[in-house]
């Protein structure tokens, strides 16, 4: 075909990969540890988000959600039921699972799933349908301190409004050691 000749004749090598796997690792780590810093010193906008790596995985983050704030329309009521779990169950945060896909973070957003604790089946597709989680919406610039705000808002909605009781066997770390 004639694109083929054209190609061939300016010597055109094989596509090349623009962003490294080294380079998508150091952008991970980065985000994890200012996530981490960020924890630390009580820093954050009406929510404490406190990840940390799995099994030293970078592209696999557990992500701890807590202490609303009460000026926002879910804030205390959401802390009212994570004040209910934690003294049924041992746990007062809402925790996530944070799957990254190897060498393409952060072109490509990273998969986000509720652990705990179980609520409406509805916060679920919420989350995926948010702008910052879907690659039509993806900004690869903006970092995941507030791609995670953004999640928060929805999960601590769906938490105050449609927890089941603390009691129930679904939000026991014990009795579902994985989560929801």
């Amino acid at each position: 075909s004639k694109a083929l000749g054209l190609a061939a004749a300016a010597g055109a090598r094989a596509p090349r990969n623009v962003f490294s796997g080294a380079a998508s690792f150091k952008v991970l780590a980065a985000d994890l540890l200012a996530l981490q810093h960020d924890a630390e010193d009580g820093a954050g906008a009406g929510v404490r988000i406190e990840a940390e790596a799995v099994g030293d995985s970078v592209y696999h983050w557990s992500v701890r959600l807590s202490r609303f704030a009460a000026g926002s329309p879910a804030g205390s009521p959401a802390q009212k039921v994570l004040g209910l779990l934690e003294r049924a169950h041992g746990y007062g945060h809402v925790e996530l699972d944070v799957r990254f896909a190897m060498d393409l973070y952060p072109f490509s957003p990273p998969v986000v799933r509720r652990v705990r604790p179980r609520a409406g089946d509805d916060a679920l597709q919420r989350v995926a349908q948010l702008p910052s989680l879907r690659l039509s919406g993806w900004d690869s610039v903006r970092g995941m301190a507030p791609v995670l705000r953004d999640v928060a808002a929805v999960v601590v909605a769906e938490v105050a409004a449609t927890a089941p009781p603390p009691g129930d066997a679904r939000n026991d770390p014990y009795a579902t050691h994985q989560g929801a």
